[in-house]
Formats: C-alpha cells, sequence, structure tokens
C-alpha cells in the first residue's frame, strides 16, 4: 500500500520585473514549508499579505503542494 509523507505546501508567486514593448518579463517568487492543511481561503490571504511585501506587481499567484510516496 502507498502512503502520503511530509506532506506540505509551497507559494509560488509570479512578478512582473518588466514591460519591454508590452512584453512582460517575469520572475518567481517560491515560500515554502507551508502545511498542507491549510485552507485555500487561508492559503489565499498569506499569498495576498506576502505579495503586498513584494516591489514588483504579483501577475499569478499558484499553490504547490508536494509529499513523499513510501510504501509499506
Amino acid at each position: 500500500m502507498t502512503m502520503k509523507s511530509n506532506e506540505t505546501s509551497s507559494i509560488k508567486l509570479k512578478v512582473v520585473t518588466e514591460i519591454d514593448r508590452g512584453k512582460e518579463s517575469y520572475a518567481i517568487v517560491t515560500f515554502s514549508g507551508i502545511s498542507a492543511a491549510v485552507s485555500d481561503d487561508n492559503f489565499m490571504e498569506l499569498a495576498n499579505a506576502l505579495a503586498s511585501l513584494q516591489s514588483y506587481p504579483v501577475h499569478t499567484v499558484s499553490r504547490i503542494n508536494s509529499c513523499t510516496l513510501v510504501t509499506e
């Protein structure tokens, strides 16, 4: 039987670093080690708080869930 272990989430903020001739350039800022048990609403609230601290405008917020799979 396969089970999940070490479930965590991370926030990825895609920020606009430059606009040249109407074309945007991006960078990704990652915050990891967030409990996977955090609700989507609370996760977005945290992402918005972190986004407000960025010096560049945020284009996209992503939630990445990860875990280790182990077999017994």
